[in-house]
Parts: C-alpha cells; structure tokens; sequence
C-alpha cells in the first residue's frame, strides 16, 4: 500500500506485465507505466521510501531499481546497477537498503537516498549473496556469505565498508540465518548449527541457540509470545512458541507428523491463523489464541482428505 492506493504488477494484454495501482474501484484502477515496451517488467519488491514507492522492474537492460510517485506514467530509473536485479528493499537510517549485482562484485549490500543515479555499495562480502535484511537496535542484519564461513549472520550500521560477522553458527558450513523477527528486545532467527534450522536469538548479551527444536520456520509475535512450526524430534512438526521467559513450549499436537506442519502463520482479529493438516481432514485453515483449547479448525473448506488451503498459500 502506498497513499491509500494498491500497487501491483498486471497483464491488461497488450503492454505486458507491468505496474497498476487500485483504490478498490472500477475506474481507478488503472496502469502507472508501461516501463518496459517491448515485454515486460515484471515490478516486484514494493517498499515505501521517503514519499515514493521502490521497486524492481525490468525496463529492457535487466532488473534494476525504479520509484514511483504513483501519478500516471512516473516511474523512473535510479539506477542501473546490473541487468541481473535488486531484492530485499528495507529502509534503515533514511536510506534504502538492498542486495544488488554490479556485474563486478556479485550480488552484495547496497543502498540509496532516492536521488537518480544514488546508489552505493556497502560493502564487497562475497558474490553469493545477502538476503533477509532487517533492522535491530540501529544497525542492519543479515545473512551473507564472505567466502570463508559460509551463509553466517552479519550486521552493518550503514556506513561504506561497515559489514561484521556476528557469529559463525555452523563452523563446517553453513547455517543460513532466516526468518528474521524482533521479539523482547532480541533477534530471533532460524539457523542450521548442528540439527538444522533450530531457533536461535541475538541480543546485546551475545548470539545463542534457544531450546532444542528444529525445522523451525514461520516465526510470528502475537499477543506477547513468539509462535512458529518446529520439530521436538519426537512428536514430528508441530505449533510451537516463546514467551518472555524464554524455552520453548509445544502449543498444541495436531498431526505429529512433518506432513501436518503449520504453515503461513498469519495475524487476524486477536487469533493467529495458519494452515495445517491433522492427519484426517486434510490441510485446512486453523486458528490459535496460544492455548490447546483455543488451537482448533476454523472450517474444513474440502469436507474428507482433501485439501481446502494449499500448503504454501499465504494467510490474507
């Protein structure tokens, strides 16, 4: 959303994929630009940025970054970087933070105020990549690859060359932080130490792992408690959460199998909503207020075995 006005990529079949914008309504609902003229742009990565939405187009030489004002026919080119993209758009200390290739470096940190032919590398870590960024206690986390120990947790306070490892969680490989969320004044993330995507947390008192769960994914804060899928490794993947005291506690067993694994955990009217699969209707839309009497079916949509919500379908 930006100015009270959806923005989205469509295909009216004449221009292509290209960027729209809607107010809910018939006639204004309409295209912004067609940026890319002789196919299409395929605009992604929408983030709100000093008055302007940013994004990922591509306008024939590649995907690069673009802003809109959102009046028709403005969108424009900040940069070209590389024809072969932008991702992660997030905003930190009044500059636009995303992972870009410069056809030099590989895709590395990079960052910009707005301004046309504004865009600086933050540092060279390693052509295989950044990703996951998210800001915590004024600096920018990350997960990046500098050549040497692997896809580890990284930070940087923005300026040019500033990028640290915090931790390197997996010493033989990599842990591959992911699913980045600040909760109780820590960072908690899923990383591969040693069982595989285990929850782990940093804060100012140091880089820990918390409880002995894995396969965890989908971490979601609600109603003061940290909610995700995981694994015991007894009762197979299930709803699990954290609260401020901190260990892990199984919310509810609904399948005990990884094929009944809560999924697109989503908050919605004081419940947490998901998808899951009890073994017997199917995977079906479910709700949760963080107790075992209040984790129910909200309806099964496919009456019987079958699947009313896709496994990977994202909660509105």
């Amino acid at each position: 959303m930006f100015n009270n006005t959806l923005y989205f990529s469509a295909d009216d079949g004449m221009s292509g994929i290209e960027l729209w914008k809607s107010d809910g309504t018939a006639l204004g609902t309409v295209q912004v630009k067609d940026i890319n003229l002789s196919g299409d742009s395929f605009p992604s990565g929408f983030t709100v940025f000093n008055n302007e939405l940013y994004f990922s187009a591509d306008g024939g030489t590649g995907f690069e970054l673009w802003k809109t004002n959102g009046t028709p026919g403005n969108a424009v080119l900040v940069k070209d970087i590389n024809p072969k993209g932008d991702s992660g758009f997030t905003v930190f200390n009044n500059e636009l933070y995303f992972s870009a290739d410069d056809g030099g470096t590989g895709f590395e940190l990079w960052k910009t105020n707005g301004t046309p032919g504004n865009a600086v590398l933050v540092k060279d870590i390693n052509p295989k990549g950044d990703s996951g960024f998210t800001v915590f206690n004024n600096e920018l986390y990350f997960s990046a690859d500098d050549g040497g120990t692997g896809f580890e947790l990284w930070k940087t306070n923005g300026t040019p060359g500033n990028a640290v490892l915090v931790k390197d969680i997996n010493p033989t490989g990599d842990s591959s932080p992911s699913g980045f969320t600040v909760f109780n004044n820590a960072l908690y993330f899923s990383a591969d130490g040693v069982a595989g995507a285990e929850l782990w947390k940093s804060d100012v008192a140091g880089t820990v792992q918390v409880g002995t769960v894995s396969l965890v994914s989908g971490l979601t804060v609600f109603n003061n408690a940290l909610y995700f899928s995981a694994s015991d490794g007894v009762a197979g993947v299930e709803l699990w959460k954290t609260d401020v005291a901190g260990s892990p506690v199984r919310v509810k067993g609904i399948n005990n199998t990884t094929l009944g694994a809560p999924n697109a955990l989503t908050v919605l009217n004081n419940a947490l909503l998901f998808s899951a699969d009890d073994g017997m209707t199917g995977r079906e839309l479910w709700r949760t207020d963080g107790t075992v009497g209040g984790t129910m079916q909200v309806k099964d949509i496919c009456p019987g075995p079958c699947d009313g919500v896709p496994v990977l379908v994202i909660l509105p």
